[in-house]
C-alpha cells in the first residue's frame, strides 16, 4: 500500500481543524500521491534551489502535528520551497520531474521518471495558488 501523502494549501486557522485521521483531500485543494516524504522534498528542493543543509525535515518541512507515533503526521513545507516552486518556469518542469524521479530517494529508472512529470506539475500549481491566497502549503502523511 505504502505511504499515502497528500499535498494542500489551507491558512493557519483552517489546518487546525483538520482531522487527522480522515486527511484534508474532501476540504482543501489537493494533490494526492504515495511515498513523497521529507527526504523526497529535501531532494526536489536540492534541484530547485540547489542548496543543502541540516536534514530533509529541518530544511524543508516543519512538524505541525502527529495524531500517534506512527502517524498521521502533518508538516508545514517551508515557504522558501513553495516560492520555489511557484517560481519554476514550465520550460524546466519536465527535465526537473525526470531528474527528481532519478534521485535516490525514488530510484525510478528514466522510464518510471516520466511518471514524476504530473506530480511536479501538480505540486507547482499548489504552490502558486498558495502564494497567490497568502496561504501555506501542506504535506499530510498516513501509514
Amino acid at each position: 500500500m505504502g505511504l499515502l501523502t497528500d499535498f494542500f494549501i489551507a491558512s493557519p486557522q483552517e489546518v487546525g481543524m483538520i482531522d487527522l485521521r480522515n486527511g484534508p483531500c474532501k476540504r482543501f485543494p489537493t494533490a494526492q500521491y504515495k511515498n513523497a516524504d521529507p527526504s523526497t522534498l529535501e531532494a526536489l528542493d536540492t534541484l530547485v534551489i540547489g542548496s543543502q543543509g541540516e536534514g530533509a525535515v529541518d530544511r524543508t518541512c516543519e512538524l505541525i502535528r502527529q495524531e500517534e507515533e506512527s502517524g498521521p503526521w502533518l508538516l508545514r513545507i517551508r515557504s522558501r520551497i513553495v516560492q520555489a516552486l511557484a517560481a519554476l518556469e514550465a520550460r524546466r518542469l519536465r527535465h526537473l520531474a525526470i531528474q527528481w524521479g532519478q534521485c535516490e530517494e525514488w530510484s525510478m529508472t528514466p522510464e518510471e521518471a516520466q511518471d514524476m512529470v504530473p506530480m511536479l506539475m501538480d505540486l507547482v500549481a499548489l504552490a502558486i495558488k498558495a502564494r497567490e491566497t497568502g496561504r501555506a502549503m501542506y504535506l499530510w502523511k498516513s501509514l
